[in-house]
Parts: C-alpha cells; sequence; structure tokens
C-alpha cells in the first residue's frame, strides 16, 4: 500500500485496476485475507475502479475467512457500482460454496442446495446465463455424493438452456469423479464408450487428460495409444504437452523407458519444449528400470 501511495502521490500516477487486483490477490496467495478488506476500501478511497475480477477476488478473500454473507453481499457491491455480475464471478461463488467441507453431512448438502439456488434462480433473475463450468461445478458434487438424480436433473436444465453442451459436461464430470475414487478401469471403459458413441460431442483437453492417464495407470498402453489415435485422426485434434508427459509417465510406470524417450523425442519434433518436470519424469523412469538416460537428454539445449 506504500508504495502504491506513493506512485500517486510522487510520481502522479494512477494506479490502475490491473495492479490493484494482483495486489488483493497475492494478499490472498499469501494468506493474508484479513487484509483483503481493509486494502480493497483504502483502493476504492484513493480512485480504484473495480472491475469482475476484484470482486472475484473478494469473493475468494471472504470464503476463506467463512464469511458466507459477507461473499453473498458482494453482488449488491457490484449493482452499486454498476458492474455486472456474468457467469464467470458466479460460477466462482457456486464453486466456493461446493468447496466448502463439514464433517456435518446435513450442513454440507445444504451448501449444494445454496449453491443451486443461484444457478437456477438468481442467476435467471439477474438475466446472467450460466456456463458450463457453473453446472459442472454442482454436477461434479452431486456425482460425488451418489445423488444421480439431481446430477442428471442439471443436466436436463442444461439442455434447456441455448448452448451449453449437456452431454459433454456429464461426461466430464463423469470421468473426473470416477477417476477421483480411484475407478480407473470404470472411467477408462465410460470415456471410450463415449467417444464411440458421441462422436460428433466435444471434448477438451483436460478430459481427454484424465482417459489416457487412467490407461497409463492401469498399464493399458495400447488402449491409451488408440485414444490418441482417436483424438488426432477420428477429431483432428492436436496432443497438448500435458498430454505427452501422461504418456511419457505411463511408459516409465509400464517399464519402457525407449518407448517413453520416443514420446519425449515426438513432443519436441511437435515444437514443446519440455519443462522440468517432463525431465524429472523422464529420468526417474529411466532410473526405475536401472537404465542411464542418454546423457544429451540431461541438457535441454542439446537435444
Amino acid at each position: 500500500m506504500h508504495t502504491l501511495s506513493e506512485m500517486r502521490s510522487r510520481a502522479g500516477l494512477m494506479v490502475s485496476t490491473l495492479t490493484c487486483n494482483f495486489v488483493l490477490k497475492e494478499l490472498i496467495e499469501w494468506e493474508k485475507e484479513h487484509m483483503v478488506e481493509s486494502v480493497y476500501r483504502e483502493l476504492k478511497r484513493k480512485g480504484l475502479i473495480p472491475n469482475v475480477y476484484t470482486y472475484e477476488i473478494l469473493i475468494k478473500g471472504r470464503f476463506s475467512m467463512g464469511r458466507l454473507e459477507k461473499a453473498w453481499n458482494v453482488f449488491a457491491q457490484m449493482r452499486e457500482a454498476g458492474v455486472k455480475p456474468n457467469a464467470f464471478i458466479i460460477g466462482t461463488y457456486i464453486r466456493e460454496l461446493c468447496l466448502m467441507r463439514r464433517t456435518d453431512l446435513a450442513f454440507q448438502t445444504g451448501k449444494i442446495q445454496d449453491a443451486e439456488d443461484v444457478l437456477l434462480n438468481d442467476m435467471k433473475i439477474r438475466e446472467v446465463v450460466p456456463d458450463e463450468d457453473c453446472y459442472g461445478a454442482l454436477i461434479l458434487e452431486y456425482l460425488k455424493k451418489w445423488e444421480t438424480a439431481k446430477a442428471f436433473d442439471l443436466c436436463d436444465e442444461m439442455k434447456s438452456r441455448v448452448g451449453i453442451k449437456a452431454d459433454y459436461v456429464l461426461m466430464r464430470c463423469m470421468i473426473q469423479y470416477l477417476c477421483g475414487v480411484g475407478s480407473l478401469d470404470e472411467a477408462l471403459s465410460f470415456f471410450k464408450e463415449f467417444m464411440q458413441k458421441s462422436s460428433k460431442v466435444f471434448i477438451d483437453g483436460v478430459t481427454f487428460d484424465f482417459a489416457i492417464d487412467a490407461a497409463c495407470k492401469l498399464g493399458r498402453m495400447e488402449d491409451a495409444m488408440e485414444l490418441v489415435e482417436e483424438w488426432m485422426k477420428g477429431r483432428k485434434m492436436k496432443l497438448w504437452e500435458m498430454h505427452y508427459r501422461t504418456l511419457i509417465d505411463g511408459y516409465c510406470l509400464r517399464g519402457e523407458p525407449w518407448n517413453a524417450l520416443y514420446m519425449f523425442q515426438e513432443m519436441m519434433r511437435n515444437g514443446y519444449r519440455p519443462d522440468s518436470t517432463t525431465y524429472h519424469v523422464l529420468a526417474r523412469g529411466f532410473q526405475g528400470c536401472g537404465v542411464s538416460l542418454p546423457l544429451c537428454m540431461l541438457f535441454k539445449h542439446t537435444c
């Protein structure tokens, strides 16, 4: 705050909203949530014009301190400032509600219901169209609690909204849930069946990574590579860096370091610059098999 004040008083510089957002976000990152409110008030007094991201940071800060009512009051502050809530910030509110964990199951269920009320009622009142992430946060929570009927009800609700990919959201949540509880075989089977029956339905790269990671952890690299072939040839999609890393790790886990090395080289041929994590995965795989990693692979600039 002192530095920001100095910029304003000595240099005559107006501190941008982007800078203020950065300061508020860093306070939360450093677990200084108790300072966010006072800094926010001081910044407003000095001319801060908040935007949607400013209010998102406030919501997260208030949830971190357990101040649910104050988190909801952010929307009133937005109205006063003339900032219209969008699906992004309301989705943040929903996800934060769902992330609250209490040992009292009734309390936990109540919070999910609060989140659903926000999605189905308050967003309609505010004329905000919820996106797939808003629905996905709730569907995933219901799946975790084995309340599949409510999850499918939300999917039906999605289908009535223009532009919401209900099948894709449900599939993504199911894969994420099954992988999260260790049901890797079920997750892989579900994904493969979905790809076969729904060739035209969009699948994002993160969901695809969940699926190939499940195959890799099961030691079924043939299945993983079949999915890769369908992804690249059937759906005309490119592999991401994270996909290559998953496949490298999979081959290492199965004791096939040379296949892992081939995948590493394929990754580089396709324009990706491996980071330290990828090198570590590869080196660990070679070491685990009692094989020395080729010396040149230890030096990024000589590969």
